[in-house]
């Protein structure tokens, strides 16, 4: 029978007003708990020896970053604006991962789906951005995944037929050329779109 080990986080910063939770966690494995309590007294001893000016501006980070999912690099630029060094950048940003505020995968989760249905981008205008934004690339491929394929057709098809009714083209070539040059611009697969452009047309 395995045993049990609890470890609760209580640490709390010497600035007041940090959003900062206590948590409760069991672990199975003692070597791990142990490992999970060193790691614990790095990361406090990286807040406590912040200074007053960067524990103030984790805090405004906390809430900045609590209002909507941010990336990394968003939470950089958000820092250099507000003054930080380096240091403290680099510090505050391993912070708000631990923490939970600042999480890539669910950003680019979030990101996708609010994308591909309010703006009706492709998966390669989707990628394309997640990369400017230093998304990883694995992150990037599951979130693109959580797109059900049945529902990317059928925007892409929209698409197609939108563009097919605002052309006066009779011209076949000009119109298939068109209305593919809309939806590759929109971040579809060109294979996909061609084939589906001329589908449409037949």
């Amino acid at each position: 029978m395995s045993m049990i080990f609890t470890h609760r986080r209580t640490w709390s910063p010497a600035s007041p007003g940090i959003p900062f939770k206590t948590k409760g966690i069991r672990y199975e494995n003692k070597v791990y708990a142990q490992f999970i309590l060193v790691l614990d007294s790095i990361f406090e001893d990286l807040i406590l020896r912040m200074e007053g000016k960067d524990q103030k501006l984790m805090t405004e980070a906390m809430f900045w970053a609590g209002r909507r999912e941010r990336c990394p690099a968003e939470l950089r630029e958000y820092l250099q604006d507000k003054g930080a060094g380096r240091e403290a950048i680099a510090d505050i940003t391993q912070v708000l991962i631990r923490e939970g505020y600042i999480d890539p995968a669910r950003y680019a989760g979030a990101f996708v789906r609010d994308k591909f249905r309010f703006n009706r981008w492709g998966r390669i205008r989707l990628s394309l951005e997640l990369r400017q934004r230093e998304i990883p690339a694995d992150t990037i491929t599951g979130a693109l995944g959580s797109i059900p394929e049945e529902e990317y057709l059928q925007v892409l098809e929209e698409l197609l037929l939108q563009r097919r009714k605002a052309l006066k083209d009779k011209d076949t070539p000009s119109l298939l050329h068109k209305m593919a040059t809309f939806a590759i611009r929109r971040g579809f697969e060109p294979a996909l779109v061609w084939e589906r452009a001329r589908s449409i047309l037949s």
